[in-house]
């Protein structure tokens, strides 16, 4: 599950992120970010061609577990909201996972990737390997 959470948490970074409460102009473009078909966080931002790129780049980003949806706005219900600006693009970030109210913002903002109990990062090419070999000794 911390790894799921992890990538989910990369994915959000990626794309700019940010907080507060969910929008209803149409002058906004958002990525639903919904990861293994829960809703996991919703990006918003008035320069739609930076959300429609970063938004093609999640299924990637996430190994697939994730997948994002452009709309014209993010749904309500999210649990923590942050404003932020990332390459000069300021946005919102809507998260709506459990734990997310005990987070900061920049906590859930951070694209910091931490080790995990093994030592290796999920960057590395070889991870799940490293860790699988560690974890048998």
């Amino acid at each position: 599950m911390k790894k799921l959470l992890l990538v989910a948490a990369i994915s959000a970074a990626a794309i700019f992120t940010a907080c507060e409460s969910s929008s209803e102009t149409s002058d906004v473009t958002s990525c639903d970010v919904k990861m293994l078909g829960q809703h996991y966080v919703c990006m918003e931002s008035a320069n739609d061609s930076y959300v429609r790129s970063e938004c093609a780049s999640i299924s990637d980003e996430s190994m697939g577990l994730a997948e994002g949806t452009v709309g014209s706005g993010c749904p309500g219900g999210a649990k923590k909201t942050c404003d932020a600006t990332e390459d000069g693009v300021s946005g919102t970030a809507f998260f709506y996972f459990a734990g997310a109210d005990q987070a900061s913002c920049e906590e859930l903002l951070s694209d910091d990737e931490e080790e995990d109990d093994y030592g290796f990062t999920p960057d590395d090419d070889e991870y799940y390997m490293k860790a699988l070999k560690k974890a048998a000794k």
